[in-house]
């Protein structure tokens, strides 16, 4: 199946849609509600679990019920893949009926990565800690020793003061032999200034608070040390909040991954930010995407393909998301979100390829089979774009030429009722959210339909 052209702009990749009958289902694990992301590491796949504040009553009505019945808090699972056909879960950690230090939060990520210095040698876990149970509530990053996967150990918890949420998405990379935690917090360098408050006017801020982005070398896993960090506002001159064109634009810093000493930071609005780690301790600013007037914008997550010249970005959008959030952007782009492909061979000019597009992206209204049907965690295996779409599920592309990419496979997980009602009260719906690769197969998670190892066609 191959995809429309793009114009010059690279803009109008629509690829027609069919369900491949390819990919089958080789095990599943049921995990309870609110699975997140997965990180494969060895024989073993790590899911971090999601959560959230209620929403608010309607005006003059009374809260009702438990107020944290949408935070979980059920940590990152530990789920053996010896035998693929029959997943087993086997340790849990970072959880608040274990931890209760912790209780109240969620982790959208978890990242584990084997790491070898004077004072460990092992594998490393680090999981971020998002608020969603009010003032009080821990917020920062944890990290575990996994070496023994069925029995995690706490190391160290690390506070990140003044942050909206704590730490959102995180990544524990090793360079050069030494370990660092590149963790963000979303609009940090708001919550966190002097002179910058959140429902005032942003053209009177004047001094940015800490960075979204801070470094740790965590060389030493029980006594982290804070070496870098980076912010668009201190950097560029960017304010978190501000007006283009009429148009309402946010940002800040959703993720970050490190490939090759480069640091790629998903910085919604301002795009996908290019850093040179190759000193951690002073990060260097190369380049950055950029979106057009009518575009929502919104970049949260990215991969890179063919050694770093291929940036493949996911932008998370939501029709009229001015109504979701006053602090999103809301130009008049009526998407759910793009997958859009760049060369930055010249990581100081990014030129954009393609957009790709299915034919929910702009449909209104989108379908039954879900809340939100937006590209999520992009992973990239050769020629092969995989996407968690959310209601779309897993979303298999040929980005062979990158400039016209086809989309080649699609596995859509069964609809499962949300069993907290946060976002479907009693509807079955569909929300893949990550995925990652073990062996031949895909490892992803639906939100509240647990854990897949799927056998993908590979080309």
């Amino acid at each position: 199946m191959t995809a429309a052209p793009a114009d010059a702009s690279g803009r109008e990749q629509q690829p027609r849609h069919r369900t491949a009958r390819d990919i089958s289902v080789v095990g599943k694990l049921d995990l309870g509600g609110f699975n997140a992301a997965v990180d494969v590491h060895g024989r073993y796949a790590y899911v971090s679990s999601f959560g959230n504040y209620p929403p608010p009553p309607p005006p003059g009505a009374t809260p009702t019920g438990d107020p944290l019945r949408f935070c979980p808090s059920k940590g990152v699972r530990v789920v053996d893949l010896t035998n693929p056909k029959k997943p087993r879960k086997v340790a849990t950690f970072a959880d608040g009926a274990s931890e209760p230090e912790v209780a109240h939060t969620w982790n959208e990520t978890v990242s584990v990565r084997h790491v070898h210095t004077h004072w460990f040698h092992g594998d490393l876990a680090v999981v971020p800690f998002f608020s969603c149970g009010g003032p009080g509530t821990f917020e920062g990053f944890g990290l575990y020793d996994v070496t023994n996967p069925r029995k995690p150990r706490r190391l160290a918890l690390v506070r990140i003061d003044n942050a909206v949420f704590g730490s959102q998405v995180l990544t524990l990379s090793v360079q050069h032999g030494r370990p660092y935690v590149y963790s963000t917090s979303s609009f940090y360098e708001v919550a966190s200034s002097p002179h910058a408050v959140f429902g005032t006017d942003p053209s009177t801020w004047t001094t940015p608070g800490t960075p979204d982005l801070q470094i740790f070398d965590v060389s030493r896993p029980k006594a982290p040390k804070k070496v870098g960090q980076w912010g668009a506002w201190a950097k560029l001159g960017i304010k978190p909040i501000r007006d283009e064109q009429g148009v309402r634009r946010a940002g800040f810093v959703h993720t970050v991954r490190v490939e090759r000493d480069i640091a790629y930071l998903s910085y919604f609005d301002n795009g996908t930010v290019m850093l040179d780690v190759r000193n951690p301790a002073a990060p260097r600013y190369l380049g950055r995407t950029h979106f057009e007037s009518d575009e929502a914008g919104n970049a949260v997550f990215s991969a890179s393909a063919r050694g770093g010249r291929i940036l493949v970005e996911t932008d998370e959008n939501f029709p009229a998301e001015n109504l979701f959030s006053p602090y999103m952007s809301g130009p008049s782009e009526w998407a759910w979100g793009h997958t859009r492909i760049y060369d930055v061979s010249d990581k100081t000019h990014p030129r954009r390829l393609a957009n790709l597009e299915l034919p929910s992206t702009r449909a209104q209204p989108p379908g039954t089979d879900g809340p939100f049907y937006t590209p999520h965690w992009p992973t990239v295996r050769g020629n092969q774009l995989l996407l968690s779409y959310h209601a779309e599920g897993l979303v298999v592309a040929d980005i062979s030429h990158p400039a016209a990419p086809k989309v080649t496979y699609q596995w859509k997980s069964p609809r499962v009722a949300d069993p907290y009602g946060f976002f479907s009260a009693g509807t079955p719906i569909r929300y893949l959210w990550g995925l990652d690769l073990y062996r031949q197969y895909v490892v992803t998670a639906d939100l509240s339909g647990g854990l897949y190892v799927l056998n993908v066609p590979w080309r």
